[in-house]
């Protein structure tokens, strides 16, 4: 099986654990007290992608929020520019809807890239609404 790991919040366990999964999604904080180093944009984690590269044995996505995500694989680094929205209500769920949707998007058999840009169309909707669970964007939405 495929398994994705959101190693949040951040915490100390045995770095082997984070080795079993096949991709790793941790925000900034949470990328920056796994690897020790400080992660707080696109260029940092470039700076430091074989670092973070390290704490897995597959592919590594770092969100950044507004700034959008870092995608460490097989394509090296590349970056997941945010999707623009006329209006941010509020940022609660926004992690959990990518993380939701990029797990959606590798079930119905996208590429890691395909998987992270549809992971960001479904937060910028999260961020349009209030609330945890009722911000969730329904697949429509995020067509």
């Amino acid at each position: 099986v495929y398994t994705i790991l959101n190693a949040a919040p951040a915490k100390e366990m045995d770095l082997e654990v984070l080795k079993m999964a096949d991709c790793l999604i941790v925000n900034e904080t949470e990328a920056s007290f796994y690897a020790g180093v400080e992660v707080t944009d696109g260029d940092m984690v470039r700076a430091h992608a074989d670092k973070l590269r390290r704490l897995t044995e597959g592919t590594v996505i770092v969100t950044l929020g507004s700034k959008g995500s870092m995608l460490l694989g097989k394509e090296g680094a590349v970056p997941i520019d945010p999707v623009k929205v006329e209006h941010v209500t509020e940022s609660t769920g926004a992690g959990d809807s990518y993380i939701g949707a990029f797990a959606y998007g590798k079930y119905k058999g996208m590429t890691d890239l395909q998987a992270c840009r549809f992971a960001a169309r479904a937060a910028s909707v999260t961020v349009t609404k209030i609330g945890a669970q009722e911000a969730m964007p329904r697949l429509n939405e995020i067509n």
